[in-house]
């Protein structure tokens, strides 16, 4: 009697087996596909980061040269501290915009946590777990 269900139930679990493996198969290419859409994106970013620095940079000094000429009789060196306040002023204000977008940025692979998440709830399921354990989130 025992070998009738024998094959029965290896080939049961053979094919669970087969399941998880394509099941973690698929959630790593999700992963690999989220991290280079990560590298391409943060790729993107500096380039243009780097080339916006540049120009506006130029702008910038192009356009104070020229105010600094303009106010010199009136002001003399006044001018020139005027708009090193000015420049150290935006630096800090913008220093602390980018110092808070880095604390509140998503989490890296959050679609593919967010996958398997679903994946283990469809496991605790289909193995009739009345419900799944939360899953502690790791700080970001």
């Amino acid at each position: 009697m025992d070998s009738e269900h024998a094959p029965g139930v290896f080939d049961s679990l053979r094919g669970v087996g087969g399941v998880a493996l394509q099941s973690a198969k698929t959630r790593l290419e999700i992963a690999l596909t989220d991290l280079e859409e990560e590298k391409t994106r943060l790729e993107e970013r500096v380039c243009l980061a780097v080339g916006a620095v540049f120009f506006l940079g130029l702008g910038v000094v192009g356009f104070t040269t020229w105010l600094v000429l303009l106010l010199w009789p009136t002001l003399g060196a006044g001018g020139v501290a005027i708009f090193a306040a000015l420049y150290v002023g935006l630096g800090v204000y913008l220093g602390a915009i980018l110092q808070n977008k880095s604390k509140t940025r998503p989490r890296p692979f959050d679609s593919t946590l967010r996958e398997f998440d679903k994946d283990y709830a469809a496991y605790c399921h289909l193995a009739n777990l009345h419900e799944p354990r939360e899953v502690e989130a790791t700080p970001s």
